[in-house]
C-alpha cells in the first residue's frame, strides 16, 4: 500500500478508521491482525483485555460472589475452564458474567482509542494522510 512520505504528525484523528475484526476460532483474525500492525495499524484486542478484567482481584471477588466459589486456579486466578462450564450450562449465569466483564471492557476501549486520539495522525498508517486504523 502506497504510504505518503510527506506526512507529518498532526494533532487530532477526526477521520481515524475502526474495523471489527471477527470470526470463529482459527479463521485467521490474529494473522490478518498482525498483518495490518506491521503496516502500521493500531491494535485493541477485546479477548486481550476481557482477561486483563478477570485478573483484577477485585473482579475476581466480584464474579465469586455472583457465580459462587469453585472458580478459583490453585494459583489464585479465576480458573476459566470452571467459568465456562459454570456460565455456559447456565444462560442466567452467562449474562451474569458478561454484565461484570463488557462494561469494564468497554472502558477500556474507550482509554485505548483516547490514547491514540492524543498520538494524532502517523506516518506509519496503512492509509493516506496518515490516519489511524484501529483494529478492534
Amino acid at each position: 500500500m502506497p504510504r505518503n512520505e510527506d506526512v507529518k504528525r498532526t494533532e487530532g484523528i477526526g477521520s481515524s478508521w475502526k474495523v471489527g475484526l471477527t470470526g470463529g476460532i482459527g479463521s485467521g483474525k490474529s494473522t490478518i491482525a498482525r498483518a495490518f500492525e506491521a503496516l502500521g495499524a493500531h491494535r485493541i484486542d477485546a479477548d486481550q483485555l476481557a482477561h486483563e478484567v478477570l485478573d483484577d482481584p477485585a473482579v475476581m471477588g466480584e464474579v465469586e460472589d455472583t457465580l459462587g466459589s469453585g472458580l478459583r486456579a490453585a494459583d489464585g486466578t479465576l480458573d476459566r475452564d470452571a467459568i465456562a462450564k459454570r456460565v455456559f450450562a447456565d444462560e442466567a449465569s452467562l449474562n451474569l458474567l458478561e454484565a461484570i466483564i463488557h462494561p469494564r471492557v468497554r472502558n477500556r476501549i474507550e482509554d485505548r482509542l483516547a490514547q491514540i486520539a492524543r498520538m494524532g495522525f502517523d506516518d506509519r498508517s496503512p492509509l493516506p494522510g496518515g490516519r489511524p486504523l484501529i483494529l478492534l
